[in-house]
């Protein structure tokens, strides 16, 4: 009998996996402990153990439960799919997909029969894998998980057409899928459809917006399907909103205006100039981003140095030059930039004299 209060292993059992759902993985471990304590011999304690092991990264302790629960029940599936997906983990796919097969002799079941293909398919055993999966689909074609792994089968022998119907059922199935909807991008992008592409990125925001990598996708496709400003405009800002401290995005984003800028300087379209200054404006916004959110890294500062420059703010570029060396005085970066910025400030005030100069009413005689 357990005192008054305490609680039992399965209760713990279920608050564990409560934690895990919510990402909290040290407490979770923690309460199946504490369950083990109670119950060292429950199964679902130690299947419990070896799943949040995985979650930690730490598969040996993962593998060694898996073994346990296999030990203390032999004659149930749990066990070796446990140790087969541990084991799957480490890259042992010889010996997850052999665990895998016997979970699934004793209990058949569609996340067993997954885990085999994409064993086969590490193994090279392609044709395999594609095999299986197209055997299951007569049964499962409801489930958006097959078909992103048959996507993912038809990839592997470079059936980019197969692998792209796949994986927009899998999309159809699950449109609030963010791993879906990023491979049925990826394939897409792979048959150069850039064009189909962009809404794929621009969804992947939606679905994920503390996720870079949908930026930087779309930021790369707004480069080779269009050069809109007022788009990359609400790119940025959307970026400012979801992830105002990625400096390392605010940065690409900037790199990416910059070369932009850079094909219209190349260019000799009339009015690409002030396409040109538009574009310059909003790389110094992104890196103005870059900085606030890291205002230790010199190197956002030294790279706005260079935009300011290419747009004359040369007393913003000499602020931005003066910040890096009060950080770092011995920054030779900065040091040149300098030195380079008094001579064209010098340079520009010249010019600016002399213009005055001639603009003024000469005496006659």
């Amino acid at each position: 009998m357990l005192p008054a209060g305490a609680e039992s292993a399965r209760e713990l059992h279920s608050q564990a996996m409560a934690l895990v759902k919510r990402g909290q993985l040290q407490p979770a471990l923690d309460k199946e402990q504490a369950a083990g304590k109670l119950e060292p011999k429950s199964v679902l304690v130690h299947r419990g153990l070896s799943f949040i092991y995985t979650q930690l990264g730490e598969l040996d302790q993962a593998t060694a439960e898996a073994q346990k629960v296999v030990e203390l029940a032999p004659g149930e599936a749990a066990g070796y799919y446990s140790l087969g997906y541990a084991l799957q983990l480490r890259g042992m796919q010889a010996a997850a997909l052999s665990e895998y097969r016997r979970a699934n002799t004793l209990a058949p079941s569609l996340n067993c029969q997954l885990n085999i293909a994409q064993c086969l398919l590490a193994l090279n055993r392609r044709q395999q894998a594609i095999k299986l999966l197209e055997s299951l689909s007569a049964q499962h074609a409801d489930d958006f998980r097959l078909w992103m792994n048959l996507a993912a089968a038809y990839c592997s022998i470079g059936d980019v057409l197969g692998a792209d119907q796949a994986a927009r059922k899998a999309v159809m199935l699950s449109p609030d899928s963010y791993e879906a909807t990023r491979m049925l991008l990826d394939i897409t992008l792979a048959r150069m459809k850039p064009n189909q592409a962009e809404p794929l990125a621009r969804r992947l925001i939606e679905l994920k917006p503390e996720d870079d990598k949908a930026y930087r996708y779309l930021a790369d496709l707004k480069s080779v399907v269009d050069d809109r400003p007022p788009d990359a405009d609400q790119l940025l800002a959307l970026a400012r909103h979801n992830l105002p401290q990625d400096d390392a995005l605010f940065a690409y984003l900037a790199q990416d205006f910059m070369q932009r800028a850079a094909r219209l300087r190349a260019g000799t379209l009339a009015g690409d100039w002030r396409r040109q200054h538009t574009w310059f404006g909003l790389a110094e916004r992104a890196l103005s981003y870059a900085v606030e959110a890291a205002p230790g890294n010199p190197s956002h500062r030294l790279a706005l140095v260079e935009v300011l420059k290419m747009e004359h703010k040369f007393p913003d570029a000499l602020s931005q030059v003066e910040a890096v060396l009060h950080l770092d005085p011995m920054n030779s970066q900065a040091k040149a930039q300098l030195s380079q910025l008094k001579v064209a400030r010098n340079d520009l005030a010249g010019a600016l004299r002399q213009w005055i100069y001639q603009l003024l009413p000469r005496r006659p005689g």
